[in-house]
């Protein structure tokens, strides 16, 4: 039976693959993504503390099988312990196994209408919500618009909608053309606020 308890951090390691059977986790991050996550944590502890780390009793440690990221935000945050979720040591092999990439898959589909209407976009992101849910708000005047380069000189900007930005497709024929309107010398995924653009 799983057991809920804090453990020091300390006690705790990352799933490296020492367990027989249950490779290394794969999931990586960056060093916006985990400052995105000490944030959170600091603004909202309760929501740590009601999805605490999912851990494997192995030796006189526990074996992180869910929860990396937050054991690293919280150990970055000064934190000495964290609240975890104890699995059973006869937890089947398989079962952890599963647990490892069940725990980092997310199901499911933002819905862009609830998002638009309840949502701000500038808590959207600050909270970590996908780029693309943040990305995908635009002004009413440029919902459903397909923008070619040749129309950028031409997009007005509202002031008020500072944190609205607006993503621009294009051919590699026209990428030059692009660049110069943008001012920049080359694109790389970059993403520009409308208030930037006009």
């Amino acid at each position: 039976m799983m057991e809920t308890r804090r453990i020091p951090l300390a006690l705790l390691v990352q799933n490296t693959g020492q367990i027989q059977g249950v490779p290394t986790n794969p999931r990586e991050w960056n060093g916006d993504e985990l400052e995105r996550l000490e944030v959170s944590i600091k603004e909202t502890p309760e929501l740590l503390e009601a999805r605490g780390l999912i851990v494997y009793p192995y030796g006189e440690q526990y074996v992180i099988i869910g929860g990396n990221m937050r054991w690293t935000a919280l150990k970055e945050l000064g934190e000495t312990e964290a609240p975890c979720i104890v699995l059973p040591k006869d937890t089947p092999v398989e079962t952890l196994r599963q647990m490892v990439i069940k725990d980092n898959v997310t199901l499911g589909n933002w819905n862009m209408l609830a998002l638009r209407d309840g949502w701000e976009a500038k808590e959207l992101k600050g909270w970590g919500a996908p780029a693309g849910a943040v990305r995908d708000m635009l002004p009413d005047e440029l919902e459903g618009v397909t923008l070619a380069p040749d129309d950028l000189p031409d997009i007005e900007g509202d002031d008020q909608r500072e944190y609205e930005n607006l993503t621009i497709t294009y051919t590699e024929e026209t990428e030059a053309k692009v660049c110069e309107l943008l001012g920049v010398e080359a694109l790389e995924k970059v993403v520009y606020n409308l208030d930037e653009l006009v």
